[in-house]
């Protein structure tokens, strides 16, 4: 069970988070949040996901496919997300792809990519391209 201190503290991260004050750069590099609107309610949703940098695109794995949480809410709104980028909102697209997930699976730290393999129903690769260029 968490303390009173801990769940102060997760309070507050959330808040500077959804509030999109600039904060210190992550020190997972790999893994951001990203922000959709629920397709049944039009309310925010934030979704963590870890990502591969490929140029001016990120390819994250939708470990469900399509039934993806993030990706069902992001198809409903003609695929558009932020993304939290070195603490700033930034507009972007996302669209499901035909590339190969076992090839960004491997790529992936050793840890996480045992966490997908061993959670994942029906992975995709999804494409992450921002609006303006970052």
């Amino acid at each position: 069970m968490a303390t009173l201190a801990q769940s102060l503290g997760q309070a507050v991260s959330r808040l500077i988070v959804v509030g999109g004050w600039p904060v210190m750069q992550p020190v997972v590099r790999y893994a951001t949040t990203i922000e959709t609107v629920d397709a049944q309610t039009g309310a925010p949703r934030h979704h963590m996901i870890t990502y591969l940098e490929e140029g001016a695109r990120w390819l994250v794995i939708a470990r469900h496919g399509r039934r993806t949480d993030f990706v069902r809410d992001a198809r409903a709104d003609e695929g558009r997300i932020k993304v939290l980028h070195y603490g700033l909102w930034r507009d972007a697209h996302l669209r499901l792809t035909d590339a190969d997930p076992q090839m960004l699976i491997d790529q992936m730290p050793a840890k996480t990519a045992r966490q997908v393999r061993r959670l994942s129903t029906e992975p995709r690769v999804v494409e992450i391209t921002f609006d303006k260029p970052l």
